[in-house]
């Protein structure tokens, strides 16, 4: 099952982005991230990382990556566990993150 999902506004917290489901995991194929400001943003599979950090400088910018070839994936969670994005936006923030739940 192929999910999008999207989000705009203040992401000053955890954010589940997709729920957990007993024995699935979540891998996540790519992302586009935009904020108006300095922002940074966490992928974590229920509360441990899962890909590095990723940071928008202080004039605002985006961060985008996406897996187009071959049956790749950037990151994956535990089995059982959330795919949580943690971010630190108090303003404008975009998110997409394209993912399946297997």
């Amino acid at each position: 099952m192929k999910i999008i999902k999207t989000m705009t506004g203040a992401v000053s917290e955890t954010v589940e982005v997709v729920a957990a489901v007993s024995g699935k995991k979540v891998y996540v194929y790519g992302y586009l991230l935009s904020s108006d400001t300095d922002a940074s943003f966490t992928f974590k599979s229920a509360t441990t990382q899962i890909w590095p950090t990723l940071f928008i400088g202080a004039n605002g910018g985006t961060s985008e990556l996406e897996m187009r070839d071959g049956p790749l994936w950037m990151c994956e969670t535990v089995a059982g566990e959330a795919l949580n994005l943690v971010g630190s936006v108090a303003s404008n923030a975009s998110i997409v993150v394209f993912c399946e739940q297997r």
